[in-house]
């Protein structure tokens, strides 16, 4: 009995000391710590496609349709369903052939025999047996993981075709209005999420399975947690691991689930309000100007998350993505829309991205099945008529102007960008963009900067022009857009030029770049090893207090479990001189009674 109790104690602290110990270890960082180079990702428009799937029997000519419309990418669903169906290599050739890139495929849908609940919507319930090992060996993968078999074999498959992987679809669901609000402090409920019915703990477990599998087959792809329309949602995926015992780190389990993802996509329609969470203000005005300026507040709002839990900061910075967006055309449903703004919206989305930093822009429909107007195409039955590319609507075809410049190509300059701004009347707005992309067609433009000029349209879209003198480094040749029709002229630097709620581009070369670059370049490198130093510096100072910490931490420990193990020692001498004093005490009693019988005898 006293060595079963001795072994109760004993384990009671070692298992303190392993919890405290995976504490210090567990991290947020990812599996593999590295993630790919983001400034190797060009910015892409691109199309959902989910919802457009139904308009298909065999839709390997849907990526015509779709680089038809201005898009350079789409988002790509694969169900467990469709792995061994032709259609799916032959629509990715396809897109391949039209140079449709850094595609987006999205992992969803168990067949039954694999979903946890059989003869039910799959798409809508976790994959069976998440929990069974991921790996059987350093290279094979376990297939009664049924989750991890099917991301193997799918990112095996299709690993030349996709570059970001993306798990489930709108995970975060709820037709509960209001319950995301409590996800802040507390692990979501499996019946608030009605496209996964599962535990917070379980998704975190399906996305660990897929960031180990793809990083193994191919570690310069990225991983996403995507269309996500509640940030709160996004806190419980930084604080919880894949636990199934309420998402606690330990050795088993001992990364956030911030471990398991490079990107996240988000969901913003840019009709409604938005809070801008960091400031407390609210978006609600509906000029092209604003919409895209929600947008940026929905992207700021998943940022500060993750910025929260040290990305950015102490780990690589996550990228985002709006995985699903749209305008209405028509303004005659009762909706947000119009033409007009809607072509504006197209422009200044793709524009302001570069600036806010999110790598794609993916529109929710290519084709309306109503009046409407959320599609770029009328509605129509693509499979009897033969004209369907004729049927494109005028603010989609805007997007031939952002084609032709080959927008892509080009990143934001901040620093000539702010010296712009500072010098534009109030009710003007621009951006500089320089190429970063080399040219690759013949017939592409082959100019260093892009700046674009607009009215600025807070609540409606301006319909006057307003006259500018530019003042600008080159001569530029000035595109323009007028109904369906791309206009070219050449002027010079200090033309006065009519300027409209739709923007114009000025395309052209600094004389002096190399100059400028050089100059640019010398104070980039000494601001960056200032920078560098400093960072260095800090990080230096981090380990360091880290190492502190922990060796801090090994002390306390060892000091604790040195104490306990004196006590302990204490409390068996204690034990054991007790006892002795006890056998003292009846010898002596024996003695004594001895004698008496002695005395009593001689007596």
């Amino acid at each position: 009995m006293k060595y079963y109790n001795s072994i109760i104690i004993y384990n009671f602290f070692f298992n303190l000391f392993l919890e405290i110990l995976s504490q210090q270890l567990g991290n947020n960082t990812g599996a593999y710590l590295k993630t790919p180079d983001p400034s190797k990702l060009q910015y892409r428009t691109g199309n959902a496609l989910s919802t457009d799937e139904k308009y298909f029997g065999n839709f390997s000519n849907f990526p015509d349709f779709v680089k038809n419309a201005g898009f350079n990418t789409i988002r790509k669903k694969f169900k467990e369903i469709d792995f061994e169906d032709v259609k799916e290599l032959n629509f990715l050739n396809r897109s391949k052939e039209l140079v449709i890139s850094d595609m987006i495929g999205y992992l969803t849908t168990p067949i039954n025999d694999h979903s946890s609940k059989e003869n039910e919507n799959s798409n809508k319930c976790k994959p069976s047996n998440l929990y069974e090992p991921i790996w059987l060996s350093d290279i094979k993968v376990n297939p009664n993981n049924f989750w991890a078999n099917y991301t193997f074999n799918t990112i095996t498959k299709y690993k030349d075709y996709i570059k970001i992987w993306t798990i489930w679809n709108k995970p975060d669901f709820t037709s509960f209005p209001e319950t995301n609000k409590n996800w802040i402090l507390h692990p979501p409920n499996p019946s608030d999420l009605d496209n996964w019915n599962a535990t917070i703990f379980e998704f975190i477990r399906m996305m660990r399975i897929t960031y180990e599998i793809a990083k193994k087959i191919d570690p310069e792809c990225w991983v996403a947690v995507s269309t996500l329309s509640h940030y709160e949602f996004l806190d419980s995926l930084m604080r919880y691991t894949d636990n199934p015992n309420n998402g606690e780190i330990n050795i088993e389990y001992p990364d956030y689930g911030g471990a398991y993802f490079d990107c996240v996509g988000f969901i913003k329609n840019p009709k409604g309000d938005i809070i801008d969470i960091e400031g407390n203000k609210t978006y609600n005005k509906n000029g092209s100007d604003s919409l895209v300026q929600k947008i940026y507040i929905a992207k700021k709002n998943f940022e500060n998350i993750t910025r929260k839990y040290g990305f950015g900061i102490n780990y690589p910075a996550k990228i985002f993505i709006n995985d699903e967006t749209g305008l209405a055309s028509n303004d005659s449903c009762n909706i947000l829309g119009g033409e007009t703004l809607r072509k504006n919206w197209i422009i200044k989305l793709s524009l302001l991205s570069l600036e806010y930093d999110i790598k794609q822009n993916h529109n929710k429909y290519l084709f309306d099945s109503s009046d409407c107007g959320y599609g770029d195409y009328y509605p129509v039955n693509i499979l009897e008529k033969e004209d369907t590319f004729l049927h494109l609507r005028s603010s989609s075809e805007v997007r031939k102007i952002l084609r032709k410049i080959n927008l892509e190509k080009y990143v934001f300059e901040r620093n000539k960008t702010f010296i712009l701004r500072q010098n534009l009347p109030e009710d003007l707005r621009g951006i500089i963009l320089k190429r970063q992309f080399p040219k690759e067609k013949d017939d592409e433009y082959n100019y260093n900067y892009i700046y674009s000029l607009w009215r600025f349209c807070e609540d409606k879209e301006i319909q006057d022009v307003i006259e500018y003198e530019l003042n600008i480094p080159f001569n530029p040749i000035m595109i323009n857009y007028y109904g369906n029709k791309i206009i070219e002229t050449n002027i010079t630097n200090s033309t006065k030029i009519k300027i409209s709620s739709t923007p114009l581009f000025l395309l052209g070369n600094i004389e002096n770049e190399k100059e400028e670059e050089k100059e640019e370049k010398e104070g980039k490198e000494e601001k960056e090893g200032k920078e560098e130093k400093e960072e260095k510096k800090k990080n230096e100072k981090n380990e360091e207090e880290n190492f502190n910490n922990k060796l801090k931490f090994i002390v306390i420990f060892c000091v604790v479990i040195l104490a306990i193990a004196f006590m302990l020692l204490l409390f068996f001498l204690c034990r054991k001189f007790k006892r002795m004093k006890n056998i003292g005490h009846n010898n002596i009693n024996n003695d004594i009674n001895k004698i008496d019988l002695l005395d009593k005898y001689m007596d």
